[in-house]
């Protein structure tokens, strides 16, 4: 084990100490490999099998990239245009509200569309079936919007189930199956998958919260619903987003194969809209924000159970993944810390 190595081993150890956290994986990459890859903890509260660069996390809404980039593979394809309405390809999509008419593509992506989010998840009434989705974008005809499409950034995981009928739509392919076939077979991510996983197949990190006693219990529910699949079913390992990583690192390509055209990555790390007070903002599905001086993109993911951050500073080709299997933490801070040490330039607060 080398200094830098053992500098991170000895923070996360630290964190997962102060947070309460049963079970961590960590990823870093640079544009060519994995530079670091380290599991901590348990897979649950029980103690028996340790965490490993394998273990199975439940992604969250780092989902919503995947989302991103398959829709871009579209555009590429010329099958989609990102300015064009949502009723132009989608004609039966209606709303309690006329504006619905006024919702572009891009406008779903950026999350400016106006919908408002999820109120229910419905995890514990899970439907599993392939019209799930279907049948869940076309139940939408109560809602209102928050606001004239557009107009402002108002984060929306329905925007992003909506996007994932989309997919099917016009790739005339259930969702999970085009993300399968155009995302996650070419970049060799074996163990990822949007579909529900048998709860007892043995490398799946299990969920864990806090009792109103604020000691940590396994969960009884595991996120997944298949009509919350486009934005938070995804489950995958450190060895597979590392992968990911390394492809977005290296705008689009992954062992020489291009996934994804350079373009794309300039349409979808563009601002679109700002959060509240300008400290972070929105592209097409990413985050955009600062580390220092540094550019950062990524996503966080929350779920019931479960914590995610993806991060990326292309300028200094750098990636992290963190994954862990407790809600009710920061898995951003921790994120940014690695950075600090990595870049050896503490943030100032």
């Amino acid at each position: 084990m080398n200094k830098l190595e053992k500098t991170i081993d000895d923070y996360v150890k630290r964190a997962m100490f102060y947070q309460d956290i049963p079970g961590i994986s960590i990823i870093i990459t640079n544009e060519n490999e994995t530079i670091y890859s380290q599991g901590f903890g348990f897979i649950n509260i029980a103690g028996k099998d340790p965490i490993t660069e394998r273990t199975i996390f439940h992604m969250a809404s780092i989902t919503k990239l995947f989302v991103a980039t398959a829709m871009m593979q579209l555009v590429e394809k010329g099958k989609i245009n990102i300015n064009e309405r949502l009723i132009y390809y989608i004609p039966g999509f209606v709303l309690k509200d006329k504006r619905h008419k006024d919702i572009t593509i891009l406008h779903l992506l950026s999350h400016t569309s106006g919908i408002p989010d999820c109120a229910d998840y419905g995890w514990e009434e899970a439907e599993y079936d392939q019209k799930a989705l279907n049948r869940y974008v076309h139940n939408l005809e109560d809602l209102r919007l928050l606001f004239q499409p557009g107009n402002k950034f108002q984060y929306s995981n329905i925007a992003y189930e909506i996007l994932g009928y989309l997919i099917e739509v016009i790739s005339e392919k259930e969702f999970e199956a085009y993300v399968d076939e155009h995302i996650l077979r070419p970049l060799d991510m074996k163990d990822s998958t949007l579909l529900y996983r048998d709860k007892h197949y043995g490398k799946i990190a299990a969920p864990h919260t806090k009792n109103q006693e604020k000691k940590v219990v396994q969960s009884r529910i595991y996120p997944y619903h298949r009509a919350h699949a486009p934005s938070s079913t995804l489950t995958s390992n450190a060895v597979d987003m590392s992968k990911w990583a390394i492809m977005n690192l290296n705008r689009g390509i992954f062992n020489g194969n291009r996934i994804l055209q350079e373009s794309s990555y300039q349409q979808m790390w563009t601002p679109v809209a700002s959060m509240k007070g300008e400290q972070e903002k929105i592209g097409l599905g990413w985050f955009i924000s600062k580390h220092n001086h540094f550019s950062m993109l990524g996503h966080d993911g929350s779920d019931i159970g479960f914590r995610s951050s993806f991060g990326m500073i292309p300028e200094k080709n750098l990636s992290i993944g963190i994954f862990a299997n407790i809600d009710n933490i920061s898995t951003r801070r921790i994120m940014r810390s690695i950075f600090d040490i990595l870049l050896e330039t503490p943030e100032k607060n």
